[in-house]
């Protein structure tokens, strides 16, 4: 059961990373979210979400599936406590790289050169301008 727990707290490291913050979204509603393994049902359900994720083609190539969030339903009344990022997709895959795949000897900064080296998120947007996502995710002493 801990070790469960801990895997499932395992995306609250975010908060202690080069990573900008999660802002925390409350919600508090009739029943209408889920995910594809939760639906709230009945008159009283917790459930501790983790970060939705998996890879597809090969070990690196992540994909993110559904923000990590509590959630309690109480009488039919849910209530959401849900930690949102800018740019999800990006945010959360890029977390997993530097997590998972990424040398823990060295420097969290030499980490993030890795990072935009071997999992880069610049787009180009429409021909003209390219647009790197780590300007976006990351506390700005790390971009």
């Amino acid at each position: 059961m801990i070790k469960t727990l801990k895997r499932k707290l395992s995306f609250l490291k975010v908060y202690n990373s080069p990573f900008i913050r999660p802002k925390l979204d409350l919600y508090i509603g009739k029943v209408k979210y889920g995910t594809p393994y939760f639906v709230p049902k009945g008159i009283f359900d917790f459930k501790l979400i983790p970060l939705g994720w998996k890879t597809k083609w090969y070990d690196t190539d992540y994909r993110f599936e559904y923000h990590p969030r509590l959630c309690l339903v109480i009488f039919r009344i849910q209530i959401i406590l849900a930690f949102k990022v800018p740019s999800p997709d990006e945010y959360w895959t890029a977390w997993l790289y530097y997590i998972y795949n990424t040398d823990k000897t060295k420097t969290v900064q030499k980490r993030i050169n890795d990072c935009k080296k071997n999992f880069p998120l610049t787009y180009n947007i429409n021909k003209q301008k390219n647009v790197d996502y780590y300007n976006y995710i990351l506390k700005n002493k790390f971009r």
